[in-house]
């Protein structure tokens, strides 16, 4: 699988973010979750003026947000990806992050360990995971939990105001 993690910012300096760790983080989840070979996902670090565009334009919202994914595949399509049979390259779909969002939302994690949980929780909305009702959230943190805890204990907090504000 291809991982792919760019920062398209402005004004990178602001929160330097460790590139390979986003990507590592990703593949981690892809792999964890049975994603076959040959699927491909791009994540894009921005600025806050452009993640609000997108969160106004894509989802209704109003203001900036942290991360959002679109995912390119259907639950189906999804399915076909985990059943162990390796196809051609398939686009997952992308996720764009906005550091500063994440590090003003990040309370007593680190801004790696709430990158972190970004990326683990872009990922699993690409794989079709969500927290629109009681019951899916509760999946959906509990997968967010598992991930975080092999390899950033401090994001993992159930207590953490990024998971909160998500």
């Amino acid at each position: 699988m291809t991982v792919s993690c760019s920062d398209n910012r402005a004004a990178p300096e602001h929160q330097l973010v460790n590139l390979e760790r986003c990507e590592a983080q990703a593949r981690a989840v892809l792999a964890g979750e049975g994603v076959v070979a040959g699927a491909t996902l791009d994540i894009a670090l921005i600025d806050q003026d452009h993640i609000t565009e997108l969160n106004e334009a894509h989802l209704g919202g109003t203001g900036p947000t942290d991360v959002l994914s679109f995912p390119m595949l259907e639950p189906h399509e999804l399915a076909e990806l985990t059943d162990g049979a390796a196809g051609p390259p398939t686009m997952l779909g992308d996720i764009v992050i906005c550091p500063d969002i994440v590090s003003q939302r990040r309370g007593d994690d680190t801004f790696d360990d709430a990158m972190d949980l970004m990326v683990v929780h872009g990922v699993l909305h690409i794989l079709g995971h969500d927290h629109d009702i009681e019951e899916r959230a509760v999946v959906m943190r509990e997968r967010e939990h598992h991930y975080l805890k092999r390899q950033t204990p401090t994001a993992a907090r159930p207590s953490s105001p990024i998971e909160k504000q998500s």
